[in-house]
């Protein structure tokens, strides 16, 4: 190799090396808080970036997926807001009841829970369902169930399918997005 040629690929070696520090340093941060525009309803979504992870409490969990999602959201629709929380269970076949959210031990006191976002007035959820046996809830979400979760140092999610009773947990600094969350939303 030629002196030229070992220069010019060092320098497409720092150039490559460079735009890929810079793109990694833009992705959103876990536990991020992030906003988008819902183009089909002209709605602003507030958002975290990736919602919460909770794992279940005994395995393998229903379905045998280990994991439970949770995330609060808010719309903005030409000024006029409103706050939902967003659920993804897993379910081995109907869920028997409701999901039930818990922070530091106590019920989260939410609005009806509904399997479509249209109570949202989104066509879509903020996320995708992370898998096909995942069943996914909406419900409105008042200040004080912000705050309530915004402060928990643990929140549970219960859910029963005809394979048992589950819960699904997440606490401790894990849950700092939530406070993030409620502070710039």
């Amino acid at each position: 190799m030629t002196r030229e040629s070992a220069v010019w690929w060092s320098s497409i070696a720092s150039v490559a090396l460079a735009l890929a520090v810079s793109g990694c340093s833009s992705l959103p941060q876990d536990g991020g808080v992030q906003q988008q525009l819902d183009e089909r309803t002209g709605i602003t979504v507030t958002r975290l970036a990736k919602p919460l992870e909770l794992t279940v409490t005994a395995s393998p969990g229903p379905a045998n997926d280990p994991f439970a999602y949770l995330s609060p959201f808010q719309t903005n629709r030409m000024g006029e807001r409103a706050d939902f929380l967003w659920l993804a269970v897993p379910a081995n076949g109907a869920l028997l009841a409701d999901p039930v959210i818990r922070a530091d031990g106590e019920i989260v006191t939410v609005g009806e829970l509904s399997n479509s976002p249209t109570i949202t007035q989104l066509e879509f959820g903020p996320y995708q369902t992370p898998a096909p046996w995942s069943r996914q809830f909406f419900a409105n979400a008042d200040d004080a169930v912000m705050q309530q979760l915004a402060k928990a140092r643990r929140v549970e999610i219960m859910t029963r399918d005809a394979s048992g009773e589950w819960t699904f947990v997440l606490e401790g600094d894990a849950l700092r997005a939530l406070a993030k969350y409620a502070e710039t939303r």
